[in-house]
């Protein structure tokens, strides 16, 4: 089990760590018995998890009240020291998460950049995590054009709230949807995407092929013209498939050696039957 958590510190500074000695912690006697531990009169009892639709929390896009909040920010309740959220993300236990590295993220961001992606264009992160991609694509894009859709709301969080501002992005504007609702959540942009990305995402819809046809033709929709779609590891149809009831062709795969992950990536291309430019 894991040890009880420290108390809270004084100061932002206090938590990230000054090398302080550390006290040992109190030896009980073998003769006496454990006592039951008691929570503190500040503490907040979680609700029981709720599976009803009602008691699902609703798909949200990220304000830009949030995306501006700075998590060192001693005045913000939400980010204060104590703020139980914020001692969460400094553990970074999201970048464990996934069980790759996280430098993978500038591995998938070296290689779409190589493939052509130019800072105007914009890019959508479908199943953007704790933004592991996404902090290397938003420095790269210009201002606005980084969106990324999260299902689950932990990483999105961890993302928007630490890591974000964690490297001095929020002034870059990007674009953040939590989908909790299972919908894909492009439309909620009003926009096309010159590049749409899923890594690692369609390849855990095998048993909902349903919800793995509603998001591809969600992604052809809001596709903007010449626009390419990167997907990894497999195909999520046959190319006959993809070709008759999409409209996509396959138009390149690539065997990617990561240097950061030090692991490989499959990579497929698609765009729309008669764009491709032969690249």
């Amino acid at each position: 089990t894991f040890p009880p958590p420290r108390a809270a510190p004084s100061s932002v500074q206090d938590m990230l760590g000054r090398d302080r000695a550390r006290q040992p912690a109190p030896v009980r006697p073998p003769d006496s018995p454990a006592q039951p531990r008691v929570p503190s009169s500040n503490s907040t009892a979680l609700a029981p998890w709720d599976p009803s639709p009602a008691g699902r929390p609703k798909s949200r896009r990220a304000s830009r009240d949030e995306l501006d909040l700075d998590p060192c920010d001693t005045e913000s309740p939400q980010f204060s020291p104590r703020s139980p959220m914020l001692r969460i993300h400094l553990r970074e236990e999201h970048h464990y998460a996934f069980g790759r590295a996280w430098g993978l993220g500038r591995d998938i961001t070296d290689h779409i950049k190589e493939r052509g992606l130019k800072p105007s264009e914009k890019f959508l992160d479908f199943g953007s995590g704790a933004l592991r991609n996404g902090i290397w694509l938003i420095k790269y894009l210009e201002a606005g054009n980084y969106y990324g859709i999260e299902h689950n709301t932990p990483m999105f969080e961890a993302g928007r709230d630490y890591e974000l501002p964690l490297n001095g992005l929020t002034h870059k504007r990007p674009n953040l949807y939590n989908n909790v609702d299972g919908q894909p959540g492009l439309a909620q942009f009003g926009v096309k995407f010159d590049k749409i990305m899923a890594f690692a995402v369609l390849i855990h819809f095998t048993n909902t092929p349903g919800l793995k046809k509603t998001v591809l033709k969600a992604f052809v929709k809001y596709l903007a013209p010449g626009g390419t779609i990167y997907l990894s590891h497999h195909l999520p149809f046959s190319k006959e498939t993809l070709e008759k009831e999409y409209g996509l062709m396959i138009a390149r795969k690539d065997n990617q050696k990561c240097k950061w992950s030090q692991s490989t990536n499959v990579w497929y291309e698609l765009q729309r039957i008669g764009e491709h430019d032969g690249s």
